[in-house]
Parts: C-alpha cells; structure tokens; sequence
C-alpha cells in the first residue's frame, strides 16, 4: 500500500526526533551538510542498484529495494527538517 505524503512526514519527523536525542544538535552548518551529503550518497547508492525484474522472496544486497529507498529518502528528509529547525542557531556561528 502506498503510504501518504503526511504518513512519510510524520516517519520523517519521527526520525529525525530520534536522531536528535541519540546524537544531540549539529555542532555547525558543516556537519550538518556532511550527514546530509552522506545520506543522499545512501540513497543514490540505493537508486542505482539492479532492478527487480521479478518478485522475490529474499533480499540480495545487489538487488534496489523499495524499502531501503524508502528509508534512506526518509532519512534526508529527517536531516533536512533538523537543519531547518536549527539552521538560525547555525547560521550564527
């Protein structure tokens, strides 16, 4: 089932909640770039993996999964929503 454009906010909001209690506010706009550059380089490593011509029963770590896209896009979102909270704090050092 595809989910709705409020459900993935509402994954992202919830990530990137989580990331900030597990690891705190970015120290600079720097860091901030640096875990949100790695994350898009998640996703396009993600994006370009085979296609799955067919349904399968497992997962090859060769293979694109929709979930793992899904994941990492919810990812980039989480840290971009972070960088917009925080990005006055930032700016300012």
């Amino acid at each position: 089932m595809k989910e709705t454009l409020q459900q993935m906010a509402d994954l992202a909001i919830a990530e990137a909640t989580a990331s900030n209690t597990k690891f705190g506010e970015y120290n600079s706009l720097h860091e901030a770039w640096a875990v949100l550059f790695e994350e898009v380089d998640e996703l396009k490593d993600e994006m370009r993996k085979k296609q799955i011509e067919e349904p399968i029963e497992f997962y090859h770590p060769e293979m694109r999964s929709p979930t793992a896209i899904k994941k990492e896009a919810i990812q980039i979102a989480a840290v971009a929503l972070r960088i917009a909270q925080d990005a006055e704090r930032m700016a300012m050092k």
